[in-house]
């Protein structure tokens, strides 16, 4: 067989497999072909005296530090309307490693999408040992989403971020807070890295029985346009006497109908 050596008995085999992997197929210049722990090795085509040649450059890669991160957000089970609230969230690191660049991610919002507007009012965040916390920014569910940066975080270390808001006259009938810790370490156990609060909503207006929406009594009076565009989803939205808000005109059971 052409490219093979001669082979007698069992060792025919072997040869075999030494003819096919010689005819593999390299790796392309320039892409990383193999790594370690401690290096990645790549191949690059340089001219050598006139002549064109497949080169196997190396280099060190430090490897990333180990950090379980293990976070925990505690807040009031209950709230209702005109309430101010705090959530404790605390992270520890459980090492063996430092834990590098933490930042914690946090987003507050109902457990239904409604509008931006219908949000807590007046959130902010803190972070123990002068950590840095960004402006509250609304995410695709119409949460409000913001970062605290952190620093470095040793292990057996803890730090703890405070965040606080006020409630409207139009919620959920569920408010959660949900904190992930984010590192460039290595966290070989994410699903112990985020954690979330939940408050359930007393002192809804039991005219407005839907399982999600909570409305306070008035004053001040709430209207249909206030409730835009939750009433164009839920277009079976049951409304009962008294109806304190006016918002079934027609008195059919059915509230804010076009």
């Amino acid at each position: 067989m052409p490219g093979l050596p001669r082979c007698i008995g069992v060792l025919l085999a072997a040869c075999l497999v030494v003819g096919v992997a010689a005819g593999a197929a390299a790796p392309r210049p320039g892409v990383w072909s193999s790594s370690t722990a401690k290096q990645r090795c790549h191949y690059v085509v340089k001219r050598v005296r006139g002549k064109k040649k497949r080169l196997r450059v190396c280099r060190k890669v430090k490897a990333k530090p180990v950090a379980d991160l293990v976070v925990t957000v505690t807040g009031p089970p209950t709230a209702t309307f005109g309430d101010s609230l705090s959530y404790a969230v605390t992270v520890v690191n459980h090492g063996p490693g430092v834990a590098l660049q933490l930042r914690l991610d946090s987003a507050v919002g109902w457990s239904l999408i409604l509008p931006p507007r219908f949000l807590p009012g007046h959130i902010s965040a803190s972070v123990s040992g002068g950590g840095r916390c960004g402006q509250p920014d609304v995410n695709l569910l119409n949460q409000a989403f913001f970062s605290c940066a952190v620093g470095s975080l040793a292990k057996g270390a803890s730090v703890q971020m405070t965040v606080s808001f006020e409630i409207g006259r139009i919620a959920g009938r569920h408010l959660t807070v949900d904190t992930s810790a984010i590192t460039a370490s290595r966290d070989p156990n994410g699903d112990n890295s985020e954690d979330t609060a939940d408050t359930a909503m007393t002192g809804c207006h039991p005219s407005y029985p839907a399982n999600d929406l909570c409305i306070a009594p008035p004053p001040p009076y709430i209207t249909c346009d206030d409730l835009d565009p939750y009433t164009d989803i839920r277009v079976d939205w049951a409304v009962a006497d008294p109806d304190p808000h006016h918002l079934d005109g027609d008195h059919d059971g059915i509230g804010c109908e076009s």
